[in-house]
């Protein structure tokens, strides 16, 4: 089985953020209309931003603006959970908006560096031939994802000019041709996705993007492969993952080599699939010296987690885990557990022990010589409970930086355990809270987010969960109904397929999004 990395589903309301030492006392709650007001102010301001932007902006870029704010529209447009909130959310998302153009499309003699960034020395770049740098500034807090890269004369450090592309992004990476005349810049978009873009040098310090960006063109040109076609047949354009990483330039610097890493949903997998684009013919190339490499670079994913017991008449007797401490356990034979297979990487080391999950909890490694697997059996709910328990645990702690989801929630006013304790008793206001804190989490915060929520999800229960799904929009129910259908996510490792398990598992939920007989 192949560690997949979780879908960018958004699933859950922006709410109120609260006080982390917040005053038990009742307080009175902005009211609809003071929703209302707020978001219409923001929604002028965009207004404003934009029309003065456009009406600086050369052609090109008019139009990669407006294509940008139409689609962006839209999908502010379907945010929100409940009908009440709507206004908060459109507020948020407005507000974002405002921020992005901004830095998206700055002031040609904007400040540098710009006001309240620090340099990220690690991101950026020296031209082989000694003319010029890239340095990379990061925002900080809330504006940690915001970045602008600058090219900066060496010889004259006053004489420089701004990079232009995405200003939103966790990672970036600038690497540089032999002449100097043309720059890769890579970037990490979110857990799911990498993106690549070109450059080419049109005069002193002034590169210009003269192609679509680099990654879509690579999956584009992969899909069309005449291996894809006859063998694998992957819709690129629905993958769960999507990488690209810059691997070399060409000794004339004429051709720059990437590499592609990919899954389409438990189905394939592909990693470290190569191709060249060559600047002289505008075009993506796949020299026949990679043919070997690429052979090997694509493969189908393997089993699937099922019920199991052990293999013998003896017991099992061996470590577990549970809540991370090592525990003692004996497995008795006829004892029914879900097994899952080693994750890729384990089993390109030749670890042939299978993940095994008991009814109690406990997590461990088992060979899978011990193992009898039970196909033809449904599979058993799995049991986070001990969870609840260590959410208590950590509510009484102070949040530090090393525990990063809760530390990123802090930042937003979410008292991350707290939250989780009440939306697991059932408290629906809560549940939206801590959905809403999915846009903020990536990273490390990311898998810790995301696997926290599936807990959430096991220990608040079916009849919980059905109560929250039946108080959302329609538009929301549809997205949870795709991520369950879809599966192929770290969220809800180590099931798979979690529709079939959602529907023998949590069948109120499942009736809620999917309907009766489905």
């Amino acid at each position: 089985m192949t560690r997949i990395g979780l879908s960018c589903l958004c699933i859950g309301a922006l709410l109120p953020p609260v006080s982390l030492h917040a005053d038990p006392t009742p307080t009175a709650s902005p009211t609809l209309e003071e929703f209302k007001a707020d978001f219409e102010k923001q929604d002028a301001e965009l207004n404003q931003v934009y029309t003065e932007t456009m009406a600086r902006l050369p052609p090109e870029q008019q139009k990669e603006l407006k294509k940008s704010e139409v689609e962006w529209i839209k999908h502010r447009d379907q945010e929100g959970t409940d009908p009440g909130l709507n206004w908060l959310i459109l507020s948020f998302k407005t507000r974002e908006r405002i921020k992005d153009i901004r830095a998206d499309f700055p002031l040609e003699n904007g400040p540098y560096p710009p006001p309240g960034y620090s340099e990220a020395r690690d991101e950026g770049a020296e031209s082989p031939r000694g003319d010029f740098v890239i340095k990379v500034f990061r925002g900080e807090g809330a504006d940690i994802r915001r970045q602008e890269a600058w090219i900066v004369s060496k010889d004259d450090p006053s004489q420089r000019q701004r990079l232009r592309g995405s200003t939103d992004a966790s990672s970036t990476e600038h690497f540089i041709s032999p002449d100097a005349r043309w720059i890769v810049r890579w970037q990490h978009d979110h857990s799911q996705k990498d993106s690549a873009y070109l450059y080419r040098r049109k005069d002193g310090l002034v590169f210009e993007s003269i192609t679509d960006p680099l990654s879509e063109l690579a999956w584009e040109f992969f899909e069309k492969t005449p291996a894809n076609k006859r063998k694998y047949k992957i819709d690129t354009k629905n993958l769960t993952q999507s990488f690209i990483r810059f691997e070399s330039w060409s000794g004339d610097g004429k051709k720059v080599r990437l590499s592609l890493t990919g899954l389409e949903s438990y189905k394939w997998t592909i990693h470290d699939w190569q191709c060249d684009y060559s600047m002289e013919k505008k075009a993506l190339e796949l020299p026949a010296s990679l043919s070997e490499h690429n052979a090997k670079a694509v493969e189908a994913i393997g089993p699937e987690e099922v019920m199991a017991t052990i293999n013998g008449p003896d017991a099992y007797t061996g470590s577990g885990y549970a809540q991370g401490d090592e525990v003692r356990i004996t497995i008795k034979p006829g004892e029914r557990f879900v097994a899952a297979p080693p994750y890729s990487d384990f089993a390109q080391r030749g670890d042939t022990s299978w993940r095994v999950y008991l009814k109690s909890g406990i997590e461990c490694r088992i060979d899978r010589s011990r193992i009898r697997l039970l196909p033809e059996e449904p599979l058993m709910k799995l049991n986070y409970d001990a969870s609840k328990k260590e959410w208590r645990k950590l509510r009484a702690k102070p949040v530090t930086q090393s525990d990063e989801a809760a530390w990123e929630a802090k930042q937003h006013g979410v008292n991350y355990y707290d939250t989780l304790l009440r939306a697991s008793e059932g408290d629906l206001k809560a549940i939206a809270r801590f959905n809403s804190l999915n846009g903020f989490m990536d990273g490390g915060a990311g898998e810790e987010y995301h696997s926290t929520w599936w807990r959430l999800f096991h220990v608040a229960g079916d009849e919980i969960f059905a109560n929250y799904y039946k108080s959302c929009p329609r538009k929301i129910r549809e997205s949870y109904r795709n991520f369950f259908s879809i599966g192929g996510s770290d969220m809800t490792d180590p099931i798979s397929k979690p529709k079939p398990y959602l529907k023998q598992n949590f069948p109120k939920t499942y009736e809620i999004l999917f309907g009766k007989g489905q």
